[in-house]
């Protein structure tokens, strides 16, 4: 096992066998129920078959080479090879099924009826059951455990720096000088996320378990902005129908109840959600935007580089504009880049905390911790490809094999520029050089941009969105019982 892992913990033989041995009764059960309910529900359609039998034919191979890799290769390159985990049967969390299936059980009968629900009924059932099934899911290895295991790595996880939080303003004040007693995550991102952390545990005085099960559902709550983003641009039966698609997103899904990740995606959203709503509606909005995004910043670093997503919006928005409207939408852009900036010096005023000396900070300490052990070039190639194809399969095979199928070059025609953005970033993050995997859990945010290419790619298709939804399931059940995807 990788030393970044930080785990020391090696079963025997025999503990391994049993291990196996109950994940592969669990799968089997599986597998034979997941064939049952598809071949009932859609094998009527070649289209679904189709889709069945490739994503069937991809995983296999994918979790083969990956086992193959961690047994005959080993160092800093061959772990994060294809995906960050390791390969680990196992399946201990029978009683953690339950809100699995309760919460896909409500969705089943939800789905059905969705269209004639009000926005915030729709939003709030959608919210739940992705908080069950993760939950559920993150449940299935260690039960509880393996929920608020995590939190519990004090030397890598910013639970770990809670005990040097005495007040919000002594921590921003004191960052720079605590950095050498922070965990190995908080020394290399900015405080934000340990903030969280601190202000729901002096909220609900829980424990690590509830600790967890909040951050799931902050995480969670990333559907409320992306909804009212999205709906500007596509219809709302198509918006909900997407929507409810992108709950079971494997990357968001294993990494929601067990990182914090996700917190970062719900903040990003949200700020530019209220951003954009600002550039079209005036009034404060924008300025609210800018303060959002200041937050944002100060939960990772990675927000730096959404600002291209933001500026292609922005964009946008001016192009279609005609030219008094253009001035107007640069002055509330500039109110947006006003209210970030405002945000950040009230920090640095009020508590002496600088953004800007923290990013030195941290960039210095994260090239000592993440080091490649191979020549640049050859480095810089293994792992562009390994982010491409993590983030891909982590997107959903059965998401990129209908991108393949519908033939999305079109995306990147004029007429399809809000459908390209996704791509368009995807590419220049792989292309900046600065990620050495893990991408399934640090690019969660870019994962709603890519709400309309499916949207393109399912009206191209004919596959219908239930298929999709089933086999994404199928891939994250069967990855969370095979891998440990720690982070």
């Amino acid at each position: 096992m990788s030393l970044l892992s930080g785990q020391s913990f090696q079963p025997g033989w025999e503990m391994k066998a049993r291990l196996i041995l109950q994940a592969g009764v669990f799968l089997i059960l599986f597998y034979a129920l997941f064939f049952y309910f598809y071949r009932k529900h859609f094998w009527g359609e070649l289209e679904h078959r189709r889709l069945f039998f490739w994503t069937i034919g991809i995983l296999a191979p994918v979790i083969i080479g990956k086992f193959a890799i961690f047994y005959f290769a080993k160092g800093y390159i061959p772990d994060h090879m294809l995906f960050f985990a390791v390969p680990s049967p196992k399946f201990s969390g029978w009683s953690w099924l339950l809100p699995v299936a309760l919460s896909l059980g409500i969705f089943w009968r939800f789905y059905q009826k969705m269209e004639n629900w009000t926005t915030a009924k729709f939003l709030a059932v959608l919210w739940i059951v992705f908080i069950l099934f993760s939950v559920g899911v993150a449940g299935f290895r260690d039960g509880s455990l393996g929920i608020y295991e995590p939190f519990t790595r004090s030397q890598w996880d910013y639970a770990g720096d809670l005990p040097l939080v005495k007040s919000i303003p002594q921590f921003l004040r004191d960052y720079a000088s605590l950095n050498p007693k922070l965990s190995v995550h908080g020394s290399v991102h900015p405080p934000g996320n340990v903030l969280v952390l601190y202000i729901l545990q002096k909220i609900f005085k829980v424990d690590f378990l509830g600790l967890a099960m909040l951050v799931t559902g902050i995480g969670g709550a990333f559907v409320f902005p992306v909804y009212y983003f999205w709906r500007q641009f596509i219809p709302e039966a198509e918006t909900r129908k997407l929507l409810s698609l992108f709950i079971f997103i494997p990357s968001i899904v294993m990494f929601s109840a067990t990182s914090m990740d996700a917190i970062m995606m719900t903040f990003s959203w949200l700020a530019l959600s209220v951003s954009f709503w600002g550039w079209k509606k005036g009034g404060l909005a924008a300025f609210i935007g800018g303060v959002l995004a200041g937050i944002a910043l100060l939960m990772h670093f990675l927000f730096l580089l959404f600002g291209i997503v933001f500026l292609s919006f922005l964009v946008y928005l001016y192009q279609r504009a005609d030219i008094r409207e253009r001035l107007v939408i640069v002055k509330r852009a500039i109110w947006s880049l006003f209210g970030f900036l405002a945000f950040n010096a009230f920090l640095y005023f009020s508590t002496g905390y600088s953004v800007a000396a923290n990013f030195f900070v941290a960039k210095s300490i994260h090239y000592n911790i993440a080091e490649a052990s191979a020549p640049a070039v050859s480095a810089y190639l293994l792992f562009a490809f390994t982010n491409i194809f993590a983030f891909s399969f982590y997107f959903g095979i059965s998401n990129i094999i209908l991108f393949l199928w519908s033939g999305n070059r079109e995306l990147f025609r004029n007429k399809k520029f809000l459908a390209s953005i996704g791509f368009c970033a995807v590419f220049f993050f792989v292309l900046s050089g600065i990620f050495q995997g893990e991408v399934e859990r640090l690019w969660l945010f870019l994962i709603p941009l890519f709400i309309l290419p499916v949207n393109i790619a399912l009206e191209r298709s004919g596959v219908q969105p239930p298929a999709v939804i089933s086999l994404l399931i199928f891939q994250i059940v069967t990855m969370q019982t095979l891998f440990y995807t720690y982070w």
